[in-house]
Parts: structure tokens; sequence; C-alpha cells
């Protein structure tokens, strides 16, 4: 028999795991973005989208949804190089 206490947890579960996606397709998009306009790592490029999200104090997905949404990269994000080694 399952406790209350656990069906009571589920939906938290599937809405954690649900989200956790989302906030992973909004960085792998943006991430994809970046690489492509500054011909950089793609770990560069996620470490450009964490740092923004530091700087600004916001989450990395906001961060994620406003390049996506506007091509702009993060607010002085100051990359301006290769950074492929």
């Amino acid at each position: 028999m399952v406790s209350a206490e656990l069906r009571r947890s589920e939906p938290t579960r599937a809405h954690a795991s649900t989200h956790a996606f989302t906030v992973n397709v909004y960085a792998h998009e943006a991430k994809g973005i970046l690489m492509e306009r500054e011909r950089i790592t793609a770990d560069l490029a996620f470490e450009v989208l964490r740092r923004a999200s530091q700087r600004m104090n916001v989450r990395l997905r906001s961060v994620a949804e406003t390049l996506i949404a506007t091509g702009e990269s993060p607010a002085g994000s100051g990359h301006s190089g290769d950074g492929r080694g």
C-alpha cells in the first residue's frame, strides 16, 4: 500500500522533472546559438550563460529565454575571442 504522503509527492516529482527538462531545452538551444555566433565550444557557451546568470542575478533559464527570444547575447558577456581551445 502506498502512503498518502508518497502519493502527494508524485505530482511534485513529475513537475520537477518537467521543469528540469524545459530548463535544459532552453539552455541547450541558447548554447547552440552562442556556439554558432561566437564560434565557441559548448562548455564555453554554457560558461557564458552561467556567468551572465550570476552577474545579473537571474536564473539561467531566463538568460537563455532572452537570448532565444531576442537574439541578443547575455548583457556584458564580454566574450570576443575564438575560445575553441
